[in-house]
C-alpha cells in the first residue's frame, strides 16, 4: 500500500527470532527484543537451495517452512524494489515481503511502521 521506499528498520538488526506464529490473516515474526513484524500480504522464504515457501497468510499452508528462521538473527535487509523488502537471517534464509496491493497494508513493523 505504501511501499518500502526509504524504510529504515535498523532497530531490528541483530535481533533474534523468538516466535513465528500464524493467526487469522497474519504471519507474526517476533524478536527477543520485543519487536515484531506482522505480515498480512504475500511473502517468500528462500535458502541457498532456492525457494522453500511462497505464501499468503489468508491461505494457511500446513507444510510451512517459515519456522526455520527461529533462533536466527536478522543480519541485514534490502529493498530490491519499492514493492519488496528482503530480510536476511544468520542461518542463510531470506524472508521477502511483497507490497503488491494498493488497497491493503502488507505488513506492520514495530513500533509504528505500516506498509
Amino acid at each position: 500500500m505504501y511501499k518500502f521506499t526509504d524504510l529504515n528498520i535498523d532497530h531490528l538488526l541483530n535481533a533474534e527470532v523468538s516466535e513465528v506464529a500464524y493467526a487469522m490473516y497474519n504471519l507474526a515474526v517476533r524478536f527477543h527484543n520485543n519487536q515484531w513484524i506482522n505480515i498480512t500480504g504475500r511473502y517468500r522464504l528462500e535458502s541457498n537451495k532456492g525457494v522453500l515457501e511462497e505464501g499468503n497468510p489468508e491461505k494457511h499452508n500446513p507444510t510451512t517452512c517459515v519456522h526455520q528462521i527461529l533462533d536466527s538473527k536478522l543480519t541485514s535487509y534490502s529493498i530490491p524494489s519499492a514493492a519488496q523488502l528482503s530480510l536476511q537471517f544468520s542461518n542463510g534464509m531470506t524472508l521477502s515481503i511483497f507490497d503488491d496491493s494498493d488497497m491493503y497494508e502488507c505488513c506492520s513493523i514495530s513500533p509504528n511502521i505500516y506498509i
